[in-house]
This record gives structure tokens, C-alpha cells and sequence, in this order.
């Protein structure tokens, strides 16, 4: 059996969260090379000199622990279900460094949940799935959000 590497991609919401369980329970083998991808995008305030006020440093503080809180998460994830992962996270727009990661990453398909909002909304907002399935250069596997 030829080995595989699998991406998921995670944030902090249920539906990653249920994407990466469902990957474990149908589609991970024994072997199977796993990356948790996690992209951070942190949008600098609009007036500059606020990056030198406490509340920016307060934030950017805040930002970081829900990043360690994340990636403790999914390590114990990993952990209990005899998932071998390596977890990458890194700062950029999600579809773009999700899309990188996986490319640099030599996946073989990716998995990611999605939040199942509604064509008006996902035309007005955009969708990470819908960016990744469109610039991403193997398989996608979407996840719909559980009924």
C-alpha cells in the first residue's frame, strides 16, 4: 500500500472539528502521513498608532493563546486516536495558506469542513471551501456541517 499524505484543515469552529473526527473515523489508514493545517490571519488595526496601545498588545495576546489552545487541541486529538500528525500554522488569508501548505506539503488530498451557509451569503462573504476546492492542486474533501 502506497503511502498517503492527508491534510486537514482546522480554525476554531465546530466544523472543522467535526471534519477532522469524520476524516479520522472514514478515511484515515494506519501509515497515513497526517498535516493539521492551521492559517492565523491577524488584521492590523486601520490607524497605526493603536499597535502601540495595551489593548493591541492585549489582543495580540488573546490571538496567540487561542493559536497554543488550538494546536494543544489537536495534538491531543491526534493523540487519542493514534493519529501521527505534524501540525503547521501559519499567518496569511485561509484559502491561499491552506492551498500553500498542502502544495509544500506534497498532499496527496485535502479535507475540510464546511459551515453550509447559503449562495447569497457565501457570494457576499466568500468561503474558504469554495476558495480551496477552486486554487487547490489535488483532491478536496468537503465536509458539510452534521444536520
Amino acid at each position: 500500500m502506497s503511502q498517503r499524505t492527508v491534510a486537514v484543515a482546522v480554525d476554531q469552529s465546530a466544523y472543522s472539528e467535526q471534519a477532522f473526527d469524520w476524516f479520522v473515523k472514514n478515511v484515515y489508514q494506519e501509515g497515513d502521513q497526517v498535516v493539521v493545517i492551521h492559517s492565523r490571519e491577524i488584521h492590523p488595526p486601520v490607524m497605526p498608532h493603536i499597535i502601540l496601545t495595551d489593548e493591541w498588545t492585549s489582543e495580540l495576546a488573546k490571538h496567540e493563546n487561542a493559536i497554543k489552545e488550538l494546536e494543544q487541541k489537536y495534538t491531543e486529538k491526534c493523540k487519542a486516536s493514534n493519529v501521527s500528525a505534524k501540525i503547521v500554522v501559519e499567518t496569511g488569508p485561509a484559502g491561499e495558506t491552506i492551498c500553500k501548505v498542502a502544495q509544500k506539503e506534497g498532499v496527496t488530498f485535502l479535507v475540510i469542513g464546511s459551515r453550509g451557509v447559503g449562495k447569497v451569503r457565501r457570494t457576499i462573504l466568500g468561503s474558504v471551501s469554495d476558495y480551496v476546492i477552486h486554487h487547490a492542486h489535488m483532491p478536496v474533501v468537503v465536509v458539510p456541517k452534521a444536520e
